[in-house]
């Protein structure tokens, strides 16, 4: 009984259809990111799979995972709901006021010292102050602003008493970036509650941190010992975080900061933009604030980096950085909501529905020289494994049914 090559060749052409098939999708998806830009309705769709996720315990298997990740996934899921919002939007009310309440509970509070000051150290307390803005805004209630003042009251206290203007978050432990999430949030609840100090506590913070920015780049830095002492320069996945809250601190020494920042730490390869973790002709390894580095570049602060530059009116960076996000993330539209890599790591769909929130800051720098992305290159990627089928003879004869000769 002779083989007949037949059912091979079958099976070989329904492979190649799917290749081709496959090909032209992914084609159309890179022209797809490129020619319609996320809006407003991707935001609020993936606030709307933030808060059912969490409503399933999202913010517990997050904490499982990483330090802070109850507390992160909370905070920045509400303030995605709210900084986009007008006073009185109830939805958005409703998800920033079940994310404050959940930093101010055993879970939200737990990984943080009780006893420090201000309470629970100046990441917990400067996040928390920033989301008790957000709500007494939308809110417009007097036990809202009240709560603020509170808050507000003892950031300033801390900071006014601390001698170099960079607080603790953990005994010990001193990463500037929290201290600048504090201060903005100082800064910004000045909107909703007059607080007698505060005014002077924001103006005065920038004078008091330029010891120890770093010679070389100007940036301020990773981390700090106790006593002040610089123990890392700057760092991508810290000084992303800063320059999305400096604007309301200083915005002048933010749009510094921040042209700083492109030149040393925004980079293209392989035809992508990202944000190296460390400055350009540095290497150095990853971590659980940076995640994985691929040629050095770090996900997490090329993520936080849209916030960065959406603050200064970088829009083209911030639209560069949103469409690699859109085709690299794997977005999932479903029933409850948009999520990305299907889900799996709500935590950092949370950055990304925060960055995409932020608003554009007075005095900020517009755009910059960042490079773009190299989407035709992409799109012609896409496209070769099919082409090749297509065009090349000896392959696309497997794609032509064979004719009976008789």
């Amino acid at each position: 009984m002779i083989d007949s090559p037949r059912p091979r060749r079958r099976v070989a052409r329904v492979l190649g259809v799917v290749v081709v098939a496959l090909s032209v999708l992914a084609a159309c998806r890179v022209a797809w990111v490129v020619a319609v830009p996320t809006g407003d309705g991707e935001r609020a769709e993936q606030v709307r799979f933030l808060e059912s996720a969490l409503a399933g315990g999202a913010g517990e298997d997050m904490q499982a995972l990483f330090p802070e990740g109850y507390f992160f996934t909370h905070v920045l899921t509400g303030l995605a709901a709210a900084r986009p919002a007008a006073p009185g939007d109830a939805d958005a009310l409703r998800v920033a006021r079940t994310a404050l309440d959940a930093l101010g509970s055993p879970a939200g509070t737990a990984p943080f010292p009780a006893t420090a000051q201000p309470a629970n150290g100046v990441f917990w307390a400067g996040w928390s102050l920033a989301l008790a803005v957000e709500v007494a805004r939308l809110s417009e209630r007097a036990e809202d602003r009240t709560d603020v003042a509170r808050r507000a009251g003892e950031l300033r206290d801390a900071l006014t008493a601390d001698a170099d203007g960079f607080l603790e978050a953990y005994p010990g432990q001193v990463w500037p970036c929290d201290t600048v999430v504090a201060v903005a949030a100082l800064a910004r609840s000045r909107a909703v509650a007059a607080v007698p100090g505060v005014d002077e506590a924001v103006e005065w913070w920038t004078a008091r941190t330029r010891a120890v920015r770093d010679p070389a780049t100007g940036l301020l830095p990773h981390r700090l010992a106790a006593d002040g002492t610089v123990l890392e320069g700057p760092r991508a996945s810290s000084q992303a975080l800063m320059l999305a809250f400096l604007p309301d601190i200083d915005p002048g020494a933010a749009a510094t900061d921040y042209r700083r920042f492109v030149e040393a730490f925004v980079v293209r390869e392989l035809g992508l933009v990202g944000v190296r973790e460390y400055p350009v002709g540095t290497e150095g390894e990853g971590d659980v604030d940076s995640g994985p580095l691929i040629a050095g570049v770090s996900l997490s602060a090329s993520a936080v980096a849209l916030a960065a530059a959406d603050r200064q009116g970088d829009t083209g960076l911030a639209a560069t950085l949103d469409a690699e996000a859109e085709l690299f993330a794997l977005p999932v539209p479903w029933f409850d909501g948009r999520r990305y890599a299907f889900g799996l790591l709500p935590v950092a769909d949370a950055f990304l529905a925060w960055a995409r929130a932020e608003p554009a800051a007075a005095g900020g720098t517009g755009p910059t020289d960042a490079p773009g992305w190299l989407w035709p290159v992409w799109l012609l990627v896409a496209l070769l494994p099919g082409a090749a089928l297509v065009l090349v003879p000896r392959t696309r004869r497997l794609l032509v049914p064979a004719h009976s000769t008789g």
